[in-house]
């Protein structure tokens, strides 16, 4: 993909489909002028603002449209950039958008009005890529994490961590150049103490980086416990749907089920899964409850979250039959079920953190509530990041390899000449996250992902 930034370049900037208005955006050192060229004649603004234009059709007809008007380089792309706010009848956008590229300007590629405002030196890859996740954001989460990257957040993590590089690597080759002398401008402590401090920053980014990869997909909220213990009940008042067979006889539920939900803004995936039972007493196993029971195994230790299911009603049952120290990483909530069936008061039951009844609906909100507040603290570990593009965490990773080698190099004394090459390695990946270092594959694949008007 080859993009050349003297063009005047123009496409439709709204979602497709009907809409009231529509958007054609330009930008480029003709936009002024094609503008011009295809309204009736108005003044063109010397500084930024909004006029009304009338645009010349075909047959002596014209609509009235609004011009966002940049002529400077206060723009996105700190080119002379226009906005036209029009009719969205998309054969209208279209006839408009035919014009202007009659008249110098040309349909832009995809990303690249954004390309241009990261040439220009306005955003930087993290905040470019974030643009894209503004637009692909599927709920309030997706949509605050992207927003918190556009702002910097994870640029201004790396600049921080790349201008101690520098400054370590300028000390080394400083004493590189003055082997002869007797100078010791880092001693060797204080090199590993800083190398070794810049590699667990980078190493807890990365973590956090890696954590958040599921971020752009559902929280799994795996419902867990003896057979007929009310999972499937409290699914179905959770998801607010009939979705799962509820029944008295025990062990109806053989297969685990799935249902999307959203719950407080996260984006979550209801599991209900089979009982978890005992060998029989002639300890033979069905082929079916095997199955069963490992399909819930499976499941549950993949979740996010594990409502652990308790029948009030049957107390001798045990907390739970998930024993929540087998899943010691997994957040875990104790849910006591059928309250309308027991009669004990609720705060004589120990071990539970929130009791309910599908029936009555009785501790629904306050397990909803719960369950949100796990969500947030399990969304704020790292919550400064968002970037989960494969490209930063791929030159992140070797970033961290890269100063780990100089530290080992350092630690047995090999020579700060290798100390720095391998420093300039990881320079050269973080360069390569933040746009300081980049390649036209890089950006191909980046702004590639973007659709044409942004």
């Amino acid at each position: 993909m080859v993009y050349v930034d003297d063009d005047t370049i123009c496409a439709i900037a709204s979602a497709p489909g009907i809409a009231a208005r529509g958007i054609i955006r330009l930008s480029g050192p003709e936009s002024l002028s094609s503008l011009a060229a295809i309204c009736r004649p108005f003044e063109i603004p010397s500084q930024s603002c909004v006029v009304p234009i009338e645009i010349a059709l075909e047959g002596n007809r014209s609509i009235q449209a609004d011009a966002y008007i940049w002529p400077s380089t206060r723009s996105y792309t700190k080119q002379p950039s226009v906005e036209i706010h029009m009719n969205g009848s998309r054969p209208l956008l279209d006839d408009v958008l035919g014009r202007l590229c009659e008249h110098n300007a040309r349909i832009a590629q995809s990303g690249e009005f954004t390309m241009r405002a990261f040439l220009a030196g306005r955003i930087d890859l993290p905040q470019a890529e974030a643009v894209l996740g503004v637009i692909d954001a599927d709920n309030d989460k997706q949509l605050k994490n992207a927003l918190s990257q556009l702002a910097g957040g994870l640029s201004s993590t790396l600049n921080v961590l790349r201008d101690e590089l520098i400054h370590l690597l300028a000390h080394l080759e400083a004493g590189l150049d003055f082997v002869e002398e007797d100078i010791e401008f880092i001693s060797s402590d204080e090199l590993q103490n800083r190398l070794n401090g810049i590699a667990r920053q980078l190493s807890e980014t990365l973590g956090q980086m890696q954590s958040r990869t599921t971020q752009t997909e559902a929280y799994q909220i795996v419902l867990t416990g003896l057979p007929n213990a009310g999972k499937s009940s409290l699914m179905n008042a959770i998801a607010g749907d009939d979705i799962a067979i509820v029944s008295e006889e025990a062990g109806t539920t053989r297969d685990y089920i799935k249902k999307a939900v959203n719950i407080a803004g996260f984006p979550c995936e209801l599991v209900d899964t089979a009982g978890v039972e005992s060998i029989p007493a002639d300890g033979t196993p069905s082929v079916v409850r095997n199955s069963a029971q490992l399909h819930t195994a499976k499941q549950t230790s993949g979740a996010h979250l594990i409502l652990a299911c308790r029948d009030l009603s049957s107390m001798d049952s045990g907390l739970s039959a998930l024993d929540v120290s087998d899943t010691p990483c997994i957040p875990s909530i104790s849910v006591g079920t059928k309250s309308d069936l027991v009669t004990t008061p609720s705060e004589t039951i120990v071990g539970i953190d929130v009791i309910t009844s599908s029936v009555s609906g009785e501790g629904n909100e306050a397990l909803l509530a719960l369950v949100a507040e796990r969500l947030e603290e399990y969304s704020h570990q790292g919550e400064f990041l968002f970037s989960t593009s494969s490209r930063c965490r791929d030159c992140l990773a070797q970033a961290v390899e890269s100063i780990e080698q100089a530290l080992s190099v350092a630690q047995n004394n090999l020579g700060e000449e290798l100390v720095a090459a391998d420093l300039r390695l990881a320079l050269d990946q973080l360069g390569q996250i933040i746009g300081v270092v980049y390649t036209d594959d890089i950006l191909d694949q980046i702004f590639g992902q973007f659709c044409i008007g942004k």
